[in-house]
Formats: structure tokens, C-alpha cells, sequence
């Protein structure tokens, strides 16, 4: 499957990757109940799968441009 998007809405992504890495440093480590940290855990562990994913693509989009 192909996904078709403009550099403007690519760039509005990375804007969002930006946004959760500095999300999850402040708020690593944070207090609470046994259930709100294991939630927060959960949360960040999807929040860096997808941070891993868009970097890929930048890696994957600055090799196709050196081509």
C-alpha cells in the first residue's frame, strides 16, 4: 500500500513527532497510582513505536533523495 501526502502535511507530522519526544521527556517519570504509571508506560511505548516509525521514513525519504 502507497500513502500519497503533501510535503505540507508530512511536515505537520513531523511537527507532531517533535512535539510527543519533548511530551514524553517531561513527563518521564512522573507520579501517581500504580494504574496512571502503568497507563503513562502503555502510552509511551506507542508514542516511541511511532516516533521510530516517522524516522524511518526520514531516513528512508533522505536516501531516496541523495539517489
Amino acid at each position: 500500500m502507497t500513502i500519497t501526502m503533501t510535503t505540507e502535511q508530512y511536515n505537520a507530522i513531523r511537527q507532531l513527532k517533535y512535539f510527543a519526544g519533548w511530551y514524553i521527556s517531561e513527563h518521564e517519570g512522573s507520579s501517581g497510582s500504580k494504574e496512571t504509571i502503568e497507563q503513562w508506560e502503555e502510552d509511551r511505548d506507542e508514542v516511541l513505536r511511532g516516533i521510530a516509525v516517522l524516522d524511518a521514513i526520514d531516513i528512508s525519504m533522505s536516501t531516496q533523495e541523495a539517489v
